[in-house]
């Protein structure tokens, strides 16, 4: 059986796009997404100020591209603020900071009128119905590397109904592995989701204030505390603490629920 064309044809169904290739990392599909859209003519590129991915600033610089970070609530796209970009792309995570979904129907609206080209980052959210049933406007990425929605443990890919280049990746690849865990990430997805819903639920109850209280996600970011320290001890969960540029620009505390092995 050939696992690895099963994989590409997954990863179609997933991300609802007509072509998909593997990549050596997720790091690697960010950097051809935004060859790709150098390529097309676009010649800027904006990341939220919070809530991305370390290389989300780093590439820009490196393609010599101008580079421009927008202000964000915690991390969301603030939708009167992009609607002053023009004629750009538009770098983001599915989920800021693993934390919020990002209101990615309206971003997609405004990038149509804007002219701006949309690179999403599933990342952390590959799987989700949403990107099964939305057709993206640009180009979507995604890691397969530890802690992701796929861990594979490395590798990762790139989406798009763009023509894309054919990538040669290094490494020997399990692609039957792979195969299996793109077809079960719609349920580690939803799982890891409804557990940081529960732990925001509890914490809440505890008067612990939660950043995106209401928004979906695999981290669960709160205010630094003592209490949620204890929390995080008393049930297992890892947590990092911030401030930090891939979770929040605030004194908090990010529970690693998409550190779970669900």
């Amino acid at each position: 059986m050939d696992y690895k064309q099963k994989c590409i044809e997954k990863l179609g169904e997933l991300t609802n796009c007509s072509n998909a290739r593997l990549t050596t990392r997720g790091n690697r599909a960010i950097l051809l997404a935004l060859e790709i859209a150098k390529g097309i003519g676009y010649r800027k590129v904006l990341v939220p100020d919070q809530g991305g991915w370390l290389t989300y600033r780093q590439y820009p610089k490196r393609l010599k591209l101008e580079y421009h970070e927008l202000k964000t609530e915690y991390g969301l796209i603030d939708l009167e603020e992009l609607k002053k970009q023009k004629d750009s792309i538009l770098l983001i995570s599915t989920f800021a900071g693993y934390a919020a979904e990002q209101p990615i129907k309206e971003i997609s609206e405004v990038c149509k009128r804007n002219n701006l080209f949309l690179i999403e980052d599933a990342s952390g959210a590959l799987g989700m119905k949403r990107l099964k049933e939305e057709k993206c406007l640009g180009i979507i990425v995604a890691s397969f590397g530890k802690w992701k929605a796929v861990d594979l443990g490395y590798g990762g890919c790139i989406a798009s109904d763009l023509t894309l280049p054919e990538e040669k990746f290094e490494g020997v690849w399990n692609f039957s592995k792979l195969h299996q865990k793109l077809c079960d990430s719609t349920r580690r997805v939803e799982t890891l989701i409804r557990i940081t819903d529960e732990v925001k639920k509890q914490l809440g109850n505890r008067k612990i204030f939660i950043y995106h209280m209401n928004k979906k996600g695999i981290v669960a970011l709160t205010e630094k505390s003592d209490e949620v320290v204890k929390y995080c001890k008393e049930k297992g969960y890892e947590y990092t603490l911030c401030p930090r540029y891939v979770r929040i620009n605030e004194e908090a505390i990010s529970i690693e629920i998409k550190r779970l092995d669900v």
